[in-house]
């Protein structure tokens, strides 16, 4: 009878520690999962404000003008106010005649009132429906303050 209550005793403690280990192994499983979010979530981010920067840039260094800006950065005309960035999941530059499906796309929209230039960028995630960041600028003609 001492034997068996020992044994009993022993499976208890191992069906205990299996439990244990089992829930252990559930919150590092989730930690990676969160931290490798996280990770790319980062990434993202700092792309998206590199190319924002280069937007911001090149509108300054251009003065504004959108068929400067487009040659230089190699990104297309959507109307006549607006230019369009579209990049893959790895955030390659893809051209509007790829057959790849963009995953993230930068947008400059240019508004004029009168020696005022403003621009909005934003950058988007395409695949889930969010904005990543968006930056707003304005800029004075030289030639207006010149004068």
């Amino acid at each position: 009878m001492r034997k068996n209550s020992t044994g009993a005793l022993f499976l208890m403690e191992l069906i205990i520690a299996i439990f244990f280990f089992s829930l252990a192994s559930t919150v590092c499983i989730q930690l990676f999962v969160k931290a490798h979010l996280m990770s790319r979530d980062s990434v993202d981010l700092n792309k998206a404000v590199m190319w924002s920067q280069n937007f911001a840039e090149a509108f300054d260094g251009f003065d504004g003008n959108l068929d400067d800006i487009s040659n230089a950065l190699n990104c297309s005309m959507n109307g006549s106010d607006t230019l369009l960035l579209e990049f893959d999941k790895n955030w390659n530059q893809i051209d509007s005649s790829a057959t790849t499906d963009p995953s993230y796309s930068v947008s400059l929209e240019n508004t004029i009132s009168g020696d005022l230039h403003r621009g909005h960028i934003v950058c988007i995630d395409i695949k889930n429906c969010k904005t990543i960041y968006e930056l707003d600028i304005e800029l004075f003609i030289r030639e207006a303050i010149e004068k």
